[in-house]
Order: structure tokens, then sequence, then C-alpha cells
């Protein structure tokens, strides 16, 4: 068995480099200010055994940038204080703390304080990209900050920026979230479904796709949305802004009915938009273009106690809702809401189509 090699000052934290397919064991405290860091590829394993790295500063130019590269090996148990990453980058690059691309395992990762800013890419507290690998218990409490005006291909999120792929359960953010597109309290943008256990806690802002934990989630198949999901945090944006989901579209083609099925999601933040504005989901599309079968799409307890306030297509729990079978349903779901809106308003949602409403109550 390979010996675990001992990580006790910033000296012997840096010269992990060195050996990136290794095993370690964080013993102390470490200090990383005034050390230099350059990113670089690990496939080994690190155990914090929850000491803290605190005062790491990174900046960037046209390149990706985390405290590794790609991630394919295994971080756990690790604490992050005043950590500050920077860029003024505006190609389409990842920037997370712990890596720009994961294919490995973080976990019990938490981030007391900081602040990640970049002007465009995707952007993650923990990581840029999820491409295949797993997030569990961690938690981020830094502010991420960033711009992708130029470029709609960009993302921000509390904890990942995009995700193509991977598994997030049992994460959580308190940071300030703000961006332009994609902007989630805990993922960006998303094609991947398999996650569980997430709470946003603080407030998330940007323009377009705007959610207190996705921004954006894009999926295509068979999906049981039945975990625990909560924000508690203020929501701002423009188009497609809500409490748990900016926008959530399940298109498909294909020689099959589809089922995406949708539980237990609360929302207690404010939500402030112009259209497509819910305190549950601003958007929702269910449709397979295949004209011979259809998605069905069911809501079970879904509930909202935040403050609604948009121009047009504006719910209590949700703004726009469209699907392509007639049995689809939202079902004993409540909103206690006090909604604002100009157009296309009601108490569970501003319009929906070919979607029922069943046992739901609007107590304000």
């Amino acid at each position: 068995n390979q010996t675990d090699i001992i990580v006790y000052d910033a000296e012997s934290l840096v010269a992990i480099k060195d050996n990136p397919s290794g095993k370690y064991q964080v013993v102390r405290d470490i200090d990383m200010e005034g050390i230099s860091w350059t990113p670089f590829d690990f496939s080994g394993t690190i155990n914090g055994n929850g000491f803290e790295i605190s005062n790491l500063h990174l900046a960037s130019g046209n390149t990706s940038l985390g405290l590794f590269n790609t991630l394919s090996g295994t971080v756990k148990d690790l604490t992050f204080e005043n950590i500050n990453f920077s860029s003024n980058a505006y190609d389409s690059l990842y920037f997370g703390l712990i890596c720009s691309k994961l294919t490995g395992t973080i976990e019990n990762i938490n981030v007391l304080s900081g602040e990640m800013y970049n002007m465009s890419g995707y952007v993650g507290g923990l990581v840029g990209l999820l491409d295949g690998g797993t997030i569990k218990g961690c938690t981020n409490k830094a502010s991420i900050i960033g711009d992708g005006s130029e470029d709609s291909s960009s993302a921000v999120g509390g904890i990942v920026g995009f995700i193509n792929n991977g598994a997030i359960n049992d994460c959580e953010n308190f940071g300030e979230i703000e961006g332009t597109y994609n902007i989630g309290g805990i993922v960006g943008y998303s094609k991947s479904i398999a996650f569980s256990s997430l709470t946003n806690n603080g407030s998330v802002t940007g323009t377009e796709d705007v959610g207190g934990i996705f921004g954006y989630l894009v999926s295509t198949g068979n999906y049981n949305f039945e975990s625990i999901i909560t924000n508690n945090g203020d929501i701002t944006g423009e188009k497609y802004v809500g409490g748990i989901f900016g926008r959530l579209e399940n298109s498909i083609s294909a020689k099959s009915n589809y089922i995406l099925n949708i539980k237990n999601l609360t929302n207690e933040g404010d939500i402030t938009g112009k259209e497509y504005v819910g305190g549950v989901l601003g958007y929702i599309i269910g449709n397979n273009s295949n004209t011979s079968y259809t998605t069905k799409v069911t809501f079970n307890n879904l509930n909202n106690t935040g403050d609604i306030t948009g121009e047009f297509y504006v719910g209590g729990l949700i703004g726009f809702g469209n699907s392509d079978n007639n049995e689809s349903v939202i079902e004993n779901s409540t909103s206690v809401a006090n909604i604002t809106s100009k157009a296309y308003v009601g108490g569970i949602a501003g319009v929906l189509e070919s979607i029922g409403i069943k046992g739901c109550s609007n107590k304000n």
C-alpha cells in the first residue's frame, strides 16, 4: 500500500504538484498568505482531517482557474478561509476553488469566507465544470461574482458553475451570488438532475435564468425530483426567475412517453423579476417533439412563502408552465405570497398550458 504523505505547512502543500497521484494527509492549519500557487491536474487523494487552509489568493488571465485544473481523484474534509480568486478572462473558461473540472470526488469541503470574481465563463464556489464526478456534504460562504454580459455561454453557482454530468448531494450555500446568465444559489447551469438535499441561504442576482438552487436545468428523460430542496435567499432577475429553478426544460424527441415528477420544493425568499417569475419555478416546459408521444409533468408538495414581484407571467408557485400531456398536474401545493404583476398573474401560476391544478391553495 502507498504510504500517506504528511502535509503540515505551505511548502509541503505546494510540493503536492511533484507527485499529483499521491495520498496526502493534512495534519495542521496552513496559511498561504504570500505563497505562489500554480494549478495542476490531480488524481490522488487529499484528506484534510478538518484542518484549515487560509489566505489562498489566485489570479488569472486567459486560463481556467482553481486549486487544481482537472481533479480525477478525491479531496475531502478541508476548510478554507479568506480565499480570493480573480480573473480578467473573456473566454468561456472554468473557475472553481477546488478545481476547474471535476471528474473525481469532493466531500465535506467548507468555505468560510472570501470572494471569487471572474469576467466571463463558468464560475462555481467549488467547481467550475462537474463532468462525471460527485460533490457531497459541502458548504460555501464566499461571495461568487461573474460577469458574462458579452456571452450567454456562462454560468455562476454557489457550488458549481456548470454540470455536464455528475451528482451533487447534501450541499448548502450562504454566499452572495451574482452574474448575468444562468445564475443559481447552488448550480448555474445543469444538464444533470442527479441531486438531493440542497439548500441556498444567500441572495442570488442576475439577468436571465436566475434561481435559488438552479439557474437553468435541462433534462432529457424520465426523472424524479423527490429530495427536499429549499431556498431561503432573495432572488432577483429579469427573465426566467424562480425560488428553486429559474428555468427547467424537459424537451426530448423519442419514441416513448416520459414522466417528469417534481416533489418537495420549498421557497422562503422574496422573488423579483419582470417576466416568467414564480415562487418555485419561473418557467417550465415538458414536451416530446415526436408528436406520437408525450411528457407528463407532475408537481407535488411545492411550497412558497416569499413575496413575488414581476410584470408578466407571474405566479405564486410557477410563472409559466407547459406540457404536451393533458394529465400533467400541480397538486397538494401551497403559496402564501403577496404577488404583484401587470398581466398573466395567478396565486398558483401565471399561465399553465395542459397542466391542471388539484388540491392546491393560495392563502394571500
